[in-house]
């Protein structure tokens, strides 16, 4: 990902995306319990795990979010920095 789209991103992902996930977190641990199960906690350390729960995060995006940040730059972004969203979804 380059620079520019790295801010933009960062940009939309702290201005808008935190907002929202903060009032969808009970929605959000509900996806990723039933794709983590038991290894919730052991989430961060699994990479194929944290795609595919940050990829249905990205699906309860508002439809104008998802088109700023398409699925695979959110998912890219949220690998790269999931220690943080992880902690801000409270799993970490």
């Amino acid at each position: 990902m380059n620079e520019d789209v790295k801010d933009i991103v960062k940009e939309t992902f702290e201005a808008k995306i935190i907002p929202f996930l903060s009032k969808k977190e009970p929605e959000i641990k509900a996806i990723i319990e039933a794709k983590a199960g038991s290894a919730v906690k052991s989430i961060a350390s699994n990479e194929t795990l944290c795609t595919s729960v940050f990829g249905s995060i990205h699906d309860l995006l508002p439809l104008p979010l998802k088109l700023v940040v398409n699925k695979d730059i959110f998912v890219k972004y949220c690998l790269d920095d999931k220690e943080k969203v992880l902690k801000l979804l409270n799993i970490n």
